[in-house]
């Protein structure tokens, strides 16, 4: 009986190439949303979010506490913003998450 060796049975026939290909791709699928689900909806609700007082993230910003965040869009953010504001538009904020500091306190304002 000839036995081929497993590479041998790879080069000869597409099908296994295929197969191991496909396998790859749908762990790299399973890996990276298995990863993404921990950094969705960390918060319940609004109601989970902390709430600070302007006087308070004034004194955060000015002591070096925390980072003054501006999640409008950045039109809005070019016409006018608070002073030592950095810009992070809502809508590219979990595009960002691997970038921030999750030892920095941050606040954020849209208004």
């Amino acid at each position: 009986m000839n036995q081929q060796s497993l590479y041998q049975k790879i080069k000869s026939n597409p099908f296994y190439i295929l197969a191991v290909v496909l396998i790859v791709i749908a762990g790299v699928y399973f890996i990276y949303h298995w990863f993404q689900k921990d950094n969705r909806n960390q918060f319940a609700s609004p109601d989970d979010i902390e709430r600070i007082s302007v006087e308070d993230a004034y004194q955060a910003v000015q002591n070096g506490e925390a980072v003054l965040v501006d999640t409008r869009p950045l039109s809005g953010y070019i016409s006018m913003h608070a002073a030592g504001a950095i810009s992070l538009p809502y809508d590219v904020v979990a595009q960002n998450l691997v970038t921030i500091d999750p030892d920095r306190w941050y606040i954020l304002y849209c208004t």
